[in-house]
């Protein structure tokens, strides 16, 4: 459900489901996140949503816990290729305001080595 990569030091996952909305695939890949960011060899955690095009608001959820979880263990998360569906569902639950987001994974690694 998740392809797992490290780049310039930073760790990135990236989404290989295009429609994130029954259950038990929400429940995998919030367990599959949580495990992937404590695995964040130098607290850098990306998130690419670029072939994500349709997302359950339990999903939503998974990510906000997902979110907390980081904080609370100084996790630098940040998302990124957030298509423009996902991205009106983000925008309107005021993601941005708790997450980093970058237009591309690039973007995003560069920002991302800056900090």
């Amino acid at each position: 459900m998740l392809e797992h990569s490290e780049e310039n030091g930073i760790s990135v996952v990236h989404f290989l489901h295009a429609r994130i909305l029954d259950e038990a695939t929400v429940q995998s890949l919030g367990s599959e996140l949580v495990e992937a960011a404590a695995r964040a060899k130098t607290g850098k955690f990306l998130l690419n949503f670029s072939n994500v095009l349709l997302m359950s608001s339990a999903m939503i959820g998974k990510l906000i816990d997902l979110r907390n979880r980081c904080k609370k263990n100084g996790i630098q998360l940040a998302f990124c290729g957030i298509t423009s569906s996902v991205g009106e569902v983000f925008k309107i639950m005021k993601i941005s305001e708790l997450v980093e987001i970058y237009s591309d994974k690039a973007a995003a690694i560069k920002a991302m080595q800056d900090v």
